[in-house]
């Protein structure tokens, strides 16, 4: 009997998939009780009940600290607020994060209800299959969220009707009106700025020249979002933390050159897509590569090809295995985990042969999708979240903030990563019959490795 074909079934699997979203979402807010008693949680509020009125705090941090002006008027108000009031809504931006991601890819709405569960439980865990610290520093902790939870949320939003224009889609001119708070928030973070940005009006030039006219919601959006940007970029008070930050963690990172900048930027991001923070969905992206490729074409040289990924991965994990905490130096990641290093010395010498290996995956993965997808709106969305994604955490590397704020940094690029492999799976759940194994082993997959996951993460 075919599978998912029986409405019992259908049934089973729309009821479980309801228990675990509401059980994990239970176990989310429990957890969520990272309001530290020392740091930003505890500053931000005294700092800000030092002024008469909002506007005189803003005004101040935009011209000693930083141009988030809108997620800095609402930092110290929640916090103030108490710490179920920021559960609440952190919670509410978790699910906004879900329903974002859910509606970047257009499949979704093609499939059936039982596998739109399956796509629903992928997004949950292919969040959970982050590293713990970006997810406690990005997530779980008060001010943390409200950086980067929060505006990967609104970010996820507003790109819902931008990427709508891909298929000509009419948007009426509520649905522009609805994402404009969503926009006012996102916009005031530096890295979801950029990607709604640059997402925005490379849509918006493809709308142009694909159907022959220009979208006024779409354009009226990207001019918004440019002026966040712009009053973002150019706060008095960005050279002032730039300059304090080198000064703390790495007074010579001024005197480093750009080519060595860019080196070790290309570098880090290989290593925090391939090995350190992001293998998990990175895999998922090159097995379900694999398997999409295999739907697609019989030509064993494309097979090989989306094979190579999961070689190299597989290579690297024997070499970590092999040469044991030396893969560290290896895959020059001592220079961003040892920052007391860098105090004092210049940028260790790069080892170039992971950096071009790694580099060359990155490139493998993406070079598939034209064979896949052919030419099409599927080809170009795929194409812009995944350079967003590799793209907003190589130029950290431009900035010492890499070495102030740690991992919660790669939330925002890590999301779009994962909206990337969400992308493929609802493809590959598109594409698979109804009595292929694959589905059933997709579903116990997602929901023993997950479960584990999100085990993992609560008890660590």
């Amino acid at each position: 009997m075919p599978f998912l074909k029986m409405d019992s079934v259908s049934r089973y699997i729309k009821a479980l998939t309801a228990g675990l979203v509401f059980t994990i979402s239970i176990l989310i807010f429990t957890k969520m009780n990272f309001i530290t008693t020392h740091g930003d949680d505890v500053k931000f509020p005294l700092h800000y009940q030092r002024f008469a009125t909002l506007a005189d705090y803003i005004v101040h941090r935009y011209i000693t600290w930083t141009g988030r002006v809108t997620i800095e008027a609402v930092v110290p108000n929640v916090l103030i607020a108490g710490v179920w009031v920021w559960r609440f809504l952190n919670l509410s931006a978790f699910f906004l994060l879900l329903g974002g991601i859910l509606g970047l890819s257009h499949t979704t709405r093609d499939l059936p209800a039982n596998r739109q569960c399956l796509a629903l439980l992928g997004i949950v865990f292919l969040i959970f299959t982050n590293h713990w610290a970006i997810l406690h520093g990005g997530m779980f902790w008060a001010t943390g969220s409200m950086n980067y939870l929060w505006p990967a949320a609104c970010l996820c939003l507003v790109l819902i009707p931008v990427s709508a224009l891909l298929q000509n889609v009419k948007i009426s001119r509520q649905n522009w009106l609805l994402i404009i708070p969503a926009a006012m928030y996102g916009g005031y973070q530096e890295q979801a700025s950029l990607i709604m940005v640059c997402f925005t009006m490379m849509t918006v030039l493809y709308s142009r020249f694909r159907f022959g006219k220009w979208n006024l919601g779409g354009m009226t959006v990207m001019f918004l979002l440019f002026v966040n940007l712009l009053v973002l970029l150019s706060a008095p008070g960005n050279i002032l933390r730039y300059e304090q930050e080198i000064q703390t963690f790495f007074p010579a990172f001024n005197d480093v050159s750009l080519i060595e900048k860019i080196i070790q930027g290309v570098s880090y991001t290989v290593v925090h897509n391939w090995i350190s923070e992001s293998p998990n969905t990175v895999f998922a992206i090159a097995l379900l590569n694999l398997y999409l490729c295999f739907q697609k074409t019989k030509s064993r040289i494309y097979r090989i090809f989306a094979l190579l990924p999961l070689i190299y991965i597989f290579m690297v994990i024997c070499l970590i295995k092999l040469v044991g905490d030396n893969y560290l130096n290896y895959f020059n990641m001592a220079s961003y985990d040892r920052p007391t290093l860098l105090r004092e010395k210049m940028y260790p010498q790069i080892n170039l042969l992971p950096v071009i290996a790694g580099t060359l995956v990155m490139f493998m993965i993406a070079s598939i999708w034209p064979l896949i997808f052919g030419k099409t709106e599927l080809l170009f969305r795929l194409v812009l979240f995944y350079g967003a994604a590799v793209f907003s955490s190589f130029i950290i590397t431009f900035s010492p903030t890499i070495f102030a704020s740690g991992y919660r940094i790669f939330f925002i690029p890590n999301i779009m990563m994962t909206v990337v492999a969400y992308i493929l799976f609802a493809e590959t759940l598109k594409s698979i019959k109804r009595n292929d194994p694959f589905l059933i082993l997709s579903f116990t997959s997602l929901t023993l490795f997950g479960s584990w996951k999100i085990y993992e993460f609560i008890v660590y």
